[in-house]
């Protein structure tokens, strides 16, 4: 009698895969206004494949001056209130964030694969870790970026990522709008209801990227147009007020 060995053949298809790790960041954010350099702070959670950002209103102090030692203090962030967020979604490669014009806030729907990372061979030490520069043009403004291949964190903050390591440092060519770490805990918890989108937003109409600047543009013209217009005051004396909104990050 004999035996019959039958072998079969698995295909193995590699897939994408994104490690379980949970981390929060924050972020120190200069950005230029018309009265001079703005300081900001941001707060990254990060879920396997997912983070969210906010604003947050006060300076986060470490607990150590050792960045890789730094234990970020727990903050809580609002959901009942209209606030800028960024939600980013690795895994579906999606995007949403709420940005505002004016004291208007519009909820927006945008691509994470906006980004052509050219990765030079350009080294230096930020915080203790060894970081290599890249370079993008990204709708409008030349950006550098510092990343870590150490952390294997392919997140940054605002609409920043697809790196090889998590971005450290970030700003544009003008330095009008710049972005730094100063705090990073890998071994963080919270509570996961943070990466959903904030409540007030839930009934929100869902605009494009496209539409939002479109939108933008148009307030600024109108901006300028009143601008010109020459009003008189009670006591007979003319002039005109100048009207004017931030400049946004992108051009387009």
């Amino acid at each position: 009698m004999k035996t019959i060995y039958l072998f079969v053949a698995i295909l193995i298809i590699p897939t994408v895969s994104f490690a379980q790790t949970t981390a929060t960041l924050t972020y120190k954010y200069s950005v230029q206004s018309q009265i001079g350099m703005n300081e900001l702070n941001k707060i990254i959670y990060i879920d396997g494949s997912k983070s969210m950002e906010y604003y947050i209103p006060k300076k986060i102090f470490s607990s150590s001056e050792q960045i890789s030692e730094t234990e970020i203090r727990e903050v809580k962030v609002s959901q009942y209130k209209r606030q800028h967020f960024v939600l980013k979604n690795l895994k579906l490669n999606t995007l949403k964030l709420a940005e505002n014009i004016g004291p208007k806030y519009f909820l927006i729907d945008d691509s994470l694969n906006n980004f052509k990372w050219n990765i030079t061979k350009e080294h230096k030490k930020i915080l203790n870790y060894n970081c290599t520069k890249a370079t993008v043009n990204f709708r409008g403004r030349i950006y550098t970026a510092w990343f870590a291949e150490s952390i294997p964190l392919r997140f940054g903050p605002w609409k920043f990522g697809g790196l090889p390591g998590l971005i450290l440092q970030v700003s544009d060519s003008e330095n009008k709008f710049v972005y730094e770490l100063t705090g990073i805990d890998l071994k963080s918890s919270f509570d996961k209801n943070l990466f959903n989108i904030p409540l007030e937003y839930e009934k929100e109409r869902l605009y494009t990227h496209a539409e939002f600047i479109e939108i933008y543009n148009k307030k600024v013209a109108d901006y300028k147009v009143m601008s010109k217009i020459v009003t008189t005051d009670a006591m007979g004396g003319t002039g005109r007020s100048t009207i004017t909104l931030p400049e946004k990050q992108e051009k387009f």
